[in-house]
């Protein structure tokens, strides 16, 4: 990752396996190197520009809803001589005006100004393979190779897609009605998914949306269900069956788009956001994540390299430890509420199988719900959805239902310490669990409860004691 810090630090980050630091290294100082001595490729320079502007609109739209903090910071570095402030329309000419006078040699001027001072260099590595990374001797061997020298030119950019999915025929609405209670239209497709649409003016230009379906990683009895609830951190962001994640992200580059999935314990979930005017790109995106997710191995391994400290050492993050302590002592070892990831579900993961069963929970569409708020046109949603989530499949079965995992409370006192961490003070926690059903009297009184036994814990004969 290449990110520049006001114009004082340029940070260029990477991950990779401790013996493979140095090759890394010497990748990332040659594009350095070939930014500073070669033109900039017309489309990459075309394509930052245009992503630049849509953040300044973007910023623009949402000018008249910032928070009253992030007014001060902006005020704060105005009088630093740091940003510009003022008339959000006025802000938003001269922003344009910049990005306008800009020409790909600007930009490689500002490159060769960030890189004209020798680099920091940090390599953080897990000290068990502390021996397989590089020397400093060798890292600054591979800098004095590189840097200053002629390199050979980039390669072109690649062309990418022109579109990211064509636009099917619409499914059928077989019902659509209005819900005046709530002000939402809500239509049923051909397929069984219903979607709901109500346009409001919290903000301009961005609209909200999220799908779910009962069902979850409950409902698993193979070996993937431990890890499915997680699945999305390698399944999300990793393109899809017919579109490489590059091009996914160079065909989105310029529009204001997010998109995220996963499988919760009871229900499958699509949540995300959009600027109004990138509606169809961000539902063709949902209709790509419902039908042909796909995982790379970089985003497996970068899964398994995340969780197997913790998952080996738990005792390495003291609070994480309590709280395994506790969920242990509450669920006991079921796979179905693991807080963390297991060293045998890291040794056993197989990421086909888990693409599969990500890919089955979100195989039918029939029963997910769709709700779509912001500014927005609702007949413009109501006919995009017919053609990207009307036409999804369909198992038109029965409606799944969630099943309970729960191993039930314990039946007696459970009592345990965990030693874990530095320090002089030591953590009690109590926990009172009770199936007392659900009620809003019930939810305010516990809230009164709540505010009453701190009060009393705040006095000052108690807060002696607790501090003692």
């Amino acid at each position: 990752r290449f990110v520049t810090n006001d114009l004082t630090t340029l940070v260029v980050r990477a991950r990779s396996a401790p013996d493979e630091v140095l090759g890394v290294l010497t990748e990332l100082l040659t594009v350095s190197e070939q930014a500073r001595q070669y033109e900039f490729d017309e489309r990459d320079f075309s394509q930052g520009i245009a992503e630049l502007r849509t953040r300044f609109e973007q910023a623009r739209a949402q000018a008249g809803r910032r928070q009253d903090s992030a007014i001060a910071r902006g005020y704060t570095r105005y009088v630093l001589g740091e940003g510009i402030e003022g008339d959000p329309d006025t802000v938003l000419a001269l922003a344009l005006d910049v990005l306008d006078s800009l020409d790909p040699v600007d930009v490689r001027v500002v490159m060769d100004e960030l890189l004209s001072t020798p680099p920091y260099v940090l390599v953080a590595t897990p000290t068990a393979r502390e021996a397989e990374v590089p020397t400093p001797e060798a890292i600054a061997g591979a800098y004095d190779q590189i840097v200053g020298w002629v390199v050979a030119p980039p390669p072109p950019s690649p062309e990418g897609v022109e579109v990211l999915l064509e636009r099917p025929e619409p499914a059928v609405i077989v019902s659509d009605e209005f819900d005046e209670a709530l002000s939402t239209r809500v239509v049923t497709y051909d397929n069984g998914l219903r979607l709901a649409v109500r346009p409001t003016q919290i903000v301009d230009n961005r609209i909200e949306f999220q799908g779910w379906s009962r069902g979850g990683f409950f409902v698993e009895e193979a070996a993937t269900a431990p890890l499915l609830g997680r699945t999305s951190a390698f399944v999300v962001g990793s393109g899809f069956v017919s579109v490489d994640p590059v091009d996914v992200d160079r065909f989105i580059g310029d529009q204001v788009i997010e998109l995220d999935a996963d499988v919760d314990r009871a229900v499958e979930l699509v949540t995300g956001e959009a600027a109004t005017g990138d509606l169809e790109t961000l539902l063709q995106l949902v209709h790509l994540q419902m039908t042909e997710p796909t995982i790379t191995d970089v985003a497996v391994r970068r899964f398994v390299d995340a969780w197997r400290p913790i998952a080996s050492n738990p005792e390495i993050v003291p609070e994480l430890a309590g709280h395994i302590a506790l969920w242990r002592m509450r669920y006991g070892d079921s796979p179905y509420f693991r807080r963390i990831p297991a060293v045998e579900d890291l040794d056993g993961l197989d990421p086909a199988a888990q693409l599969a069963a990500w890919q089955q929970r979100f195989a039918d569409a029939g029963d997910f719900v769709f709700v779509f708020v912001g500014d927005l046109d609702p007949d413009e949603v109501v006919e995009l959805g017919a053609r990207y989530l009307g036409t999804l499949p369909s198992e038109r079965g029965a409606p799944e239902t969630s099943i309970d995992r729960d191993p039930g409370l314990p039946e007696a006192n459970l009592v345990e310490t965990v030693a874990a961490g530095v320090g002089q003070r030591a953590e009690l926690r109590i926990n009172w669990e009770s199936p007392y059903p659900f009620t809003l009297e019930a939810a305010v009184a516990a809230r009164a409860l709540e505010l009453i036994v701190n009060a009393r814990l705040r006095s000052e004969e108690h807060t002696s004691e607790l501090q003692s």
